[in-house]
């Protein structure tokens, strides 16, 4: 089979598979699909999607550290009630490494616990710019305001919103990943606490 046969062949599927497309018989790919095509705004809607998505992502992360922190806090306070209360000037050297490292160890659990609040708390200042598309302008927005709002501001107010929501995805991403950092201490203070004891 030559070359040119291959690309005839291939050039007449093509054709067959555009005129079944434009009939309605077969997979058209939407306008929103295809780039450079579709509503003007689109992409700053997509932007509020996808930065809506990092901020979900965060919470979903931090629920699941909350949990992993809350059986780290339990272990560490049944070992705890298993030992007694840390005796700080004892004679012996380990009973005292040991009793120090399971403050230590209380404040970091502490510590990241705060974080991991922090990361799920719900933000809900107001954007410095107006935006239709945030929560907060519309909840003080009146609604005769509201029926005026036109569409030539529309892609504006959508990326004023998607930056907006980008700064609340990078707090919560800098709050977790700082709660992870103290977890993963906590973690390793546990280990050596519990081999000194």
């Amino acid at each position: 089979m030559t070359t040119g046969s291959i690309r005839g062949r291939m050039k007449r599927r093509h054709m067959s598979a555009r005129r079944l497309a434009v009939k309605g018989g077969g997979p058209v790919t939407p306008a929103t699909e295809r780039p450079g095509v579709g509503p003007p705004g689109e992409d700053a809607l997509f932007a509020i999607d996808q930065t809506g998505q990092w901020i979900r992502s965060a919470d979903t992360k931090a629920g699941l550290l909350g949990a992993a922190l809350s059986v780290l806090a339990t272990g560490v306070a049944a070992e705890a009630a298993k030992s007694g209360v840390p005796v700080l000037d004892a004679a012996s050297v380990r009973e005292s490494l040991s009793g120090w490292l399971l403050i230590i160890l209380a404040a970091f659990l502490v510590i990241a616990i705060a974080l991991t609040v922090k990361t799920v708390s719900p933000r809900i200042s107001t954007p410095r710019y107006r935006s239709r598309y945030s929560w907060p302008w519309l909840n003080a927005m009146d609604p005769m305001e509201l029926s005026r709002l036109g569409s030539t501001n529309s892609r504006h107010e959508a990326w004023v919103q998607a930056i907006y929501l980008a700064g609340v995805a990078e707090a919560k991403h800098r709050s977790l990943r700082l709660a992870l950092r103290f977890f993963a201490a906590a973690g390793v203070l546990f280990l050596l606490w519990s081999a000194l004891r």
